[in-house]
This record gives structure tokens, C-alpha cells and sequence, in this order.
């Protein structure tokens, strides 16, 4: 299940995770094309508003697409194999230094080995 989506169903484990952000002032980074990629895998992701609420978090910081941009990303996508999600992920916890809470450590892994990956 893709983060997000857990996030928005109301898992325990996505509502400890934020709770844990909450508590010692961390940041929960969303991409914003992950939203998209999230609502593809399950159609009417968003019952009652429950993105919106997560995104509306003081927390949480959601990124648009042009925060991965230069020759660096474009490395990142050719190794992807297209995957521009992926490797916006992965520039942007390389870039802050963040793990990535995620159900493609794999994938995310393949492009950048010393990715600290936390699966959801």
C-alpha cells in the first residue's frame, strides 16, 4: 500500500508516523505527482476530505514538480527507466538528507543504494 494511501485510510501505522512528526517537529515532504500516482492506484482516494486534511497539516509539506529539475534529476530519470516519480523522490531525500517512507524501497533503492528507505 503507497504511503499516501495510508495516510488517507487511516492506518495505525501512517497515524503513528505522523504523530511522531508532530511530537518532535519533524517534516513529512509529499511530492505533489505522488498524489496523482497515489489517486491512480485507488480511485476515489479521498473520502471525506482526508488528503486535503493531511496536506492542510503544519507538518507536511507538499512539493510540485518543478522542485526536481537540472542534470542531476535527468541522471535519475534515465536510470529509472522513465520513472520521473521515482527519481523526484529520490533527489529530493538526497538533496535534505531524508529517509523516504515508501512501498517502492526497491525501486528507490536501485537508483540511490544508501537511500534510507522506511517501508509503509
Amino acid at each position: 500500500m503507497s504511503a499516501l494511501v495510508a495516510f488517507v485510510e487511516g492506518s495505525e501505522y501512517a497515524a503513528s508516523v505522523r504523530a511522531m512528526a508532530e511530537r518532535t517537529g519533524r517534516t513529512l515532504l509529499v511530492p505533489l505527482p505522488a498524489l496523482a500516482a497515489a489517486a491512480q492506484r485507488r480511485p476515489g482516494l479521498d473520502p471525506g476530505g482526508r488528503l486535503t486534511a493531511l496536506l492542510a497539516e503544519p507538518m507536511v509539506v507538499a512539493v510540485d514538480g518543478a522542485a526536481a529539475a537540472g542534470p542531476l534529476f535527468d541522471r535519475l530519470v534515465s536510470r529509472a527507466s522513465g520513472d520521473r516519480l521515482a527519481a523526484m523522490v529520490v533527489l529530493l531525500a538526497t538533496e535534505r538528507g531524508w529517509p523516504v517512507l515508501t512501498d517502492r524501497g526497491e525501486s528507490l533503492a536501485r537508483l540511490r543504494p544508501d537511500l534510507l528507505v522506511i517501508p509503509s
